[in-house]
């Protein structure tokens, strides 16, 4: 497995380099399980890099657009930024249109991301993970709730990344996407108890360290 561009980290906020060290350290121990599970996704992903030097999308899908597809697209955009694979670009979206639940915002400012935006109605966050100053053409991210066909995501060869199987099952047919799914567990199982902030917590580590995984073992 390759390692981040040194540079790169250091633009990152100093929590967040913690946590995407810690994340790091994770994904050189991904079960072959879950190596399986992102198998199908690293291929696409490879082909496509390969064979164009066009925009790559990735649109992470779930339900409602809230908690697992927002984590994807923050952290599946950190590592591609972090592993110099700037022609990818990722995006999330739900079959319902909710928000992003305050605990995914919550859990990713644990990990060290600045984030602009109030409570209300279906807010716009913009997520930062670049110290003060810095911005790039991926950063700061604009998260909020959206349907798979909003007009913020292109609808042209779209690899489509299934994070839940209800959205899976649920989600009618994308045209000219490439499905793929990639199930990660619900942490909304955790809402209102004390296990609130570590279960949440450590669905955004893990499919930290797997984002890192994948993107470290793509070819440039």
């Amino acid at each position: 497995m390759k390692q981040p561009d040194s540079a790169q980290l250091k633009l990152l906020e100093p929590l967040l380099l913690e946590a995407i060290q810690h994340a790091l350290e994770l994904s050189e121990s991904v079960s072959p399980v879950r190596q399986d599970a992102l198998a199908p996704l690293r291929q696409e992903l490879g082909l496509r890099l390969e064979e164009s030097n066009q925009e790559v999308r990735l649109l992470y899908v779930c339900t409602h657009n809230s908690r697992r597809s927002h984590l994807g697209q923050v952290w599946g955009q950190v590592a591609a930024w972090l592993y110099g694979f700037s022609s990818v670009k990722t995006y999330s979206a739900g079959t319902e249109v909710t928000e992003m639940n305050p605990r995914t915002v919550a859990s990713l400012r644990r990990s060290g991301y600045r984030i602009e935006g109030a409570p209300g109605q279906n807010p716009h966050y913009r997520v930062q993970p670049l110290q003060e100053k810095v911005t790039t053409d991926v950063f700061p991210m604009e998260c909020f709730s959206k349907l798979y066909d909003d007009v913020t995501i292109p609808q042209a060869e779209l690899i489509a990344v299934m994070t839940c199987d209800h959205a899976d099952k649920n989600c009618p047919v994308l045209p000219g996407a490439r499905r793929i799914s990639l199930p990660w567990s619900d942490p909304k199982v955790a809402d209102d108890t004390d296990q609130e902030e570590a279960v949440y917590d450590q669905r955004s580590l893990q499919i930290a360290s797997e984002m890192l995984w994948l993107f470290g073992h793509l070819q440039q």
